[in-house]
């Protein structure tokens, strides 16, 4: 009901979204048993602009445990956050990612399972191999589409603009 006053959805919508949020408060650290093998991703989407994307992922921000936003992070900073915070990771515009999109998406990709990692080199002259944990709640929010891996392991909600006999309030 909170998120119904911001945005329209559909009773199915609101429901998926509500044990979404409360799944965000069940995700360990990687080494610790897990109560669940999978984390899906919540992809807020639209076919345009002010459908209520954003708000959305503003009133899901204010729910989910560990919030991280962010509109424009670089994947190292990304998945280091990842590894050391374990957040709720809310990457907002997503259809405006461009650099290194395939990295990202496998990043996002891998943090669809607990024991989800990227490997990177560092440390003097890069000579020792790291690896990161990608495993922790994650939200995408963008216009069209995701690639078929990433979009498989999503629940949808799409928007669309609301009609003129429909009001919620503004945030």
């Amino acid at each position: 009901s909170t998120i119904r006053r911001f945005v329209v959805l559909s009773d199915e919508q609101a429901a998926a979204i509500a044990l979404w949020v409360i799944h965000t408060y069940f995700i360990r650290e990687p080494e610790e048993e897990q109560l669940f093998e999978f984390s899906p991703i919540l992809f807020i989407t639209s076919p345009e602009k002010q459908c209520g994307k954003s708000t959305l992922r503003d009133c899901v921000q204010r729910l989910v445990c560990n919030p991280f936003n962010s509109m424009n992070a670089s994947q190292a900073s990304i998945f280091r956050t990842i590894d050391t915070q374990r957040p709720t990771l809310l990457l907002d515009e997503f259809d405006n990612f461009e650099l290194d999109r395939k990295s990202l998406i496998g990043i996002l990709n891998s943090g669809y399972e607990h024991d989800g990692k990227v490997t990177r080199q560092g440390g003097k002259n890069f000579q020792e191999t790291q690896s990161f944990s990608t495993w922790c709640a994650k939200v995408l929010a963008g216009i069209g589409n995701l690639p078929n891996t990433l979009q498989s392991r999503c629940i949808t909600i799409k928007l669309r603009r609301k009609f003129i006999n429909e009001k919620v309030e503004r945030k």
